[in-house]
């Protein structure tokens, strides 16, 4: 099946971000405002080495130019007419990621990065964009009906990321902050209650669980209201205490963390 692309900027406002409506309006010949022109110079470098790598699977890289900026263009559209290319959602991620570049595969409806304001994945993949407070309680709740172990991360536009694991009726919150977009420079923390308590537990199976201290063990409100401080603001709360994580991450045991490649049906808030 044919695959096509979308790349743009958004603008520096507060109308919200929905890719597939941002999508729907420049296949209408529209320029929604929620988009913003870019200099083609910024972005082009290394997005034209990712291009020139993917050229034998490319029929069409249109560059819509912004007459009002020299230099400039309102987005860029890629067509691969005998369907996706293996690892060009990754690489156009990385090349645009400098340039605050959205990338957007309009065949899956499926935001590779970056959000305008966050994005929320499930373990299966499902996405939904740009979510309030409101939302919280309706995505917490249908997390813990999930069954067995399940886990939900929330990414703001700089790629810090907040995560929910849930697995009989209790929850374990981590804090990922990654400096400068550097992957090199991530850390992460996980959430316990402001108590000094030792005891080791287990949220999920021993199969695949994570391994907590008793005060990492989180109530919905406890979730909740974390939740709610990611996204007014990507520094961990002092409400409760951050235990260091990060050189844990690469241990086999340890569930895999990060953005899911799979494709998935774009979630509705």
């Amino acid at each position: 099946m044919p695959t096509e692309y979308y790349l743009w900027q958004w603008a520096d406002n507060d109308l919200a971000g929905h890719p597939h409506a941002v999508v729907a309006g420049l296949q209408a010949g529209d320029l929604p405002p929620a988009i913003q022109p870019f200099l083609i110079r910024r972005a082009y470098a290394r997005l034209a080495t990712v291009l020139d790598r993917h050229r034998a699977e490319l029929s069409e890289r249109v560059i819509e130019p912004a007459p009002n900026l020299p230099g400039g263009a309102h987005y860029i559209r890629l067509r691969l007419p005998l369907g996706d290319s293996p690892g060009l959602a990754t690489h156009l991620l990385w090349a645009g990621w400098d340039a605050k570049l959205t990338v957007f595969n309009a065949t899956t409806r499926r935001l590779i990065g970056l959000p305008k304001r966050n994005v929320v994945e499930s373990t299966g993949g499902r996405q939904w964009v740009d979510i309030a407070v409101a939302d919280i309680p309706g995505r917490l709740h249908k997390l813990a009906a999930e069954p067995g172990l399940a886990a939900l991360a929330c990414y703001d536009r700089d790629g810090n990321m907040f995560q929910i694991w849930s697995h009989g009726g209790r929850f374990a919150v981590e804090w990922q902050l990654l400096p400068d977009r550097d992957l090199h420079r991530q850390r992460i923390w996980v959430a316990g209650r402001p108590t000094a308590e030792l005891h080791r537990r287990r949220l999920g199976t021993l199969a695949h669980g994570l391994d907590l201290f008793a005060t990492e063990l989180l109530e919905l409100g406890d979730v909740y209201q974390l939740w709610k401080a990611f996204l007014a603001n990507s520094c961990p709360p002092s409400s409760h205490r951050w235990r260091d994580i990060t050189r844990l991450l690469n241990r086999h045991e340890q569930p895999l963390r990060g953005r899911s490649a799979t494709p998935a049906v774009f979630g509705q808030n």
